[in-house]
């Protein structure tokens, strides 16, 4: 669909140019064939109020042919200029042609030659014409020089201009199709991590359906079972929440100086049952008093995901580092932990939505993506990186001066 509206904004964007580089061909040529008329007919004025002798004895005079005809009997021509170049033939012709247009002046082509004339009448005989003529063949022929040029060069034009509008429309349409495709992708998970979950509980209560004498007690693992997949549905549907709340443009930041330090630390004391159930051994390096001018809701929030995450993905008796520094331009956190499974070839796509290294984690695969989103916000920077093939670090920098 992207691709066929870029199409029509390509081929409308093409009629409109070839459109306009017409209109200018068509300016351009007749402004020149006008002032080129122009010129001649002033020069052939200029000549009918000077006399004949001396134009026969000016060789820079324009005229080519001069006559007066009575207009009772065309066929009695007083000839005083005549270029011999043109022949009796043509320039009889020429002759007739323009006495039979009731005009004072125009311009009349004779097979290959054209001509620009001027009359007058000659009182007391109103009925004898003086009609000069000058060749104008040569404006002609550059008139048609210039019309070819303007075609060609309109023609060039239009086919740079053609390539030039599709790699630019292909540019500025290509965030707009991976927009699009990334809201496809977007649909298709949460239809897949919302479908898993209906269809198991859709399963368990069949189950329980079918054991309707049953109590409660004795249904209580399928009941369990539907509590822990509508649990998981609640977190999808929170996360996505967070999601849009991150992506809008309209959501008032309740911005403060939120003091990092403090919020590392009661977020490690929150997590440390969870940890000590599975043997994770935490070792701190946290410097004190380390400011950011944030939503302090944010930064609490980016702290417990990217804890959250170590402690699902390290194994039991594993390991996780927890540093925080204080920096000229920005304080980093960054939080390792030994893991198993996560090689090079998952970096690139850990920050996407509802992508999951371990396809039976009971997470949304959301998490990393609204810490990548929350990062985004206070124009600092999210990344990970592999240690030794067992060990993962996950760093975020924050720059000093938040807005």
């Amino acid at each position: 669909m992207i691709r066929q509206l870029r199409n029509k904004y390509i081929l409308i964007n093409f009629l409109l140019m070839f459109f306009v580089f017409i209109c200018i061909i068509f300016l351009i040529y007749i402004s020149a064939r006008m002032q080129a008329y122009k010129t001649a007919n002033f020069k052939l004025t200029i000549s009918m109020s000077a006399e004949i002798e001396f134009l026969k004895k000016d060789p820079q005079h324009p005229v080519a042919i001069a006559a007066i005809v009575d207009e009772t009997n065309p066929s009695a021509v007083d000839w005083l200029i005549v270029d011999s170049a043109l022949g009796q033939q043509m320039i009889d012709r020429v002759l007739a042609k323009a006495v039979k247009l009731q005009r004072e002046s125009a311009a009349i082509t004779v097979d290959s030659h054209s001509f620009m004339f001027v009359k007058h009448r000659m009182p007391p005989e109103e009925h004898k014409l003086r009609i000069l003529f000058t060749d104008i063949t040569y404006a002609e022929k550059s008139l048609h020089s210039l019309l070819l040029i303007l075609i060609t060069i309109s023609g060039l034009s239009s086919i740079i201009l053609l390539g030039v509008s599709f790699y630019i429309s292909q540019r500025s349409i290509r965030p707009i199709e991976e927009m699009f495709e990334r809201e496809q992708k977007f649909i298709s998970d949460i239809s897949h991590n919302l479908k898993t979950p209906i269809a198991v509980i859709s399963t368990n209560l069949a189950v329980i359906s079918m054991h309707e004498q049953e109590t409660i007690k004795n249904q209580s693992k399928w009941i369990g079972y539907i509590h822990s997949q509508l649990n998981k549905m609640s977190s999808i549907v929170n996360d996505l929440l967070t999601i849009a709340r991150m992506e809008s443009l309209d959501v008032q930041l309740n911005l403060q100086e939120v003091q990092l330090s403090k919020l590392l630390e009661a977020s490690l004391l929150y997590m440390e049952e969870r940890f000590f159930s599975s043997n994770i051994t935490v070792t701190p390096d946290i410097d004190q008093h380390i400011y950011v001018t944030a939503d302090k809701s944010d930064i609490s929030q980016l702290i417990d995901l990217l804890l959250d995450n170590a402690a699902k993905y390290t194994p039991h008796n594993g390991e996780i580092t927890v540093m925080l520094k204080a920096g000229h331009y920005s304080n980093t956190l960054s939080i390792s932990n030994t893991t198993e499974g996560i090689t090079e070839a998952h970096l690139p796509f850990l920050f996407e939505r509802f992508y999951q290294v371990n396809t039976a984690s009971d997470g949304s695969g959301l998490g990393l993506s609204i810490a990548h989103s929350i990062v985004q916000r206070y124009k600092g920077r999210i990344y990970a990186q592999i240690i030794d093939d067992n060990e993962i670090v996950f760093t975020v920098e924050l720059p000093v001066d938040n807005p």
